[in-house]
Order: C-alpha cells, then structure tokens, then sequence
C-alpha cells in the first residue's frame, strides 16, 4: 500500500512536470491532487494498518483480499488526478469526473469494508459502526459529484478533500477526545 501510495504522489508531480505553460491554477490543482493522496494515506493508515485482522481464517482471507481492489482504487485516483491535470476543459469531462470520482469511492468503501474485518481491543476508540458508515457516505457522495457535478479541477478536487478531511477530523476526534 505505501509503494502505490508514492507511486500516486510521482503520478502528480509528473503531471505537473508534464505542463508546458506552468499557471498558477496547476499548482492549486497539484496541491490539491497531493492532499487527496495523503488523505488516503491517512485514513488508511489511522484506521486500517495499525491493526491486525481477526483471527478466524476467512476474516483473515478477506483483509489481505480487499486490498486488492483498494491498491487498484488508489493507482486509478492517482490516474484521475493526473487526468484532472491534465484537462484544458473548464468543465473536467464525465470520463474524467468518473475516473477520479469512482476510484475514490471504492478506496473509501473499501477502507470500509477492511475496517469491518479487524480485531478490536477494549480501547478501540473507533466506532465499530459509525466509522466505517461515514467512509461508505462519503464514497455515495463522492459518486454523486462525479455523476452530476459539473464541476471544473479545482472545485472538484477540494470536494472530494472535503469529504476526506471528514473521515480525517473523524479520526482526530477519537484519538484525542
């Protein structure tokens, strides 16, 4: 996970590179792009990596499993921000909406869906529920905007860190409550 996870931070900085006339909109975009990658990385990584699954085998079948379809999300967002950077269009197009858009909501589900396969200790401060169910609403919102938001890069990368800097804020919330 932490190799496609730079891999998706070179993604943009090639993006970037890849800009003939440099503007000042493209560095919004990249940082933007960036924020979205370290948002995944820390979501992941506060909810999901720093615990074991559960010790039934067919729990432990599903967590290494899942992150086959969350290492294919994250290189796909990381393709969709690079699309996002690349686009001239005001409006990003459908395809490219599509693109960033769907692969950040199966990262999200599927942070989801690993968090249901972990063991819990007494202290977890992670709701068994509510955590998981904030990260599927926002993969439905985020599949919402992709389909019908007509949106240009910049606003449509700092929706999408919105709905990430939630889950993140989650996080924050219960570690130091």
């Amino acid at each position: 996970m932490i190799i496609v996870l730079g891999e998706a931070v070179v993604s943009v900085v090639q993006g970037l590179a890849a800009k003939e006339h440099f503007e000042f909109a493209h560095a919004i975009t990249g940082i933007l792009g960036m924020t979205l990658i370290f948002g995944i990385w820390w979501i992941y990584f506060d909810f999901v990596a720093r615990r074991p699954p559960k010790p039934a085998t067919g729990w432990v079948f599903a967590w290494g499993y899942l992150h086959m379809p969350l290492v294919m999300s994250v290189t796909a967002t990381a393709a969709g921000i690079n699309n996002v950077i690349a686009s001239k269009a005001t409006v990003l197009p459908l395809n490219v909406r599509c693109l960033i858009c769907g692969s950040l909501a199966i990262s999200l589900a599927v942070i989801a869906l690993l968090e249901t396969t972990l063991r819990r200790d007494e202290d977890e401060p992670a709701h068994p529920i509510w955590s998981p169910a904030l990260k599927l609403a926002a993969a439905v919102v985020t599949l919402i905007v992709g389909l019908f938001g007509g949106l240009g890069a910049i606003a449509l990368l700092s929706l999408l860190v919105i709905l990430l800097a939630i889950q993140m804020s989650y996080g924050l919330w219960v570690w130091f409550r």
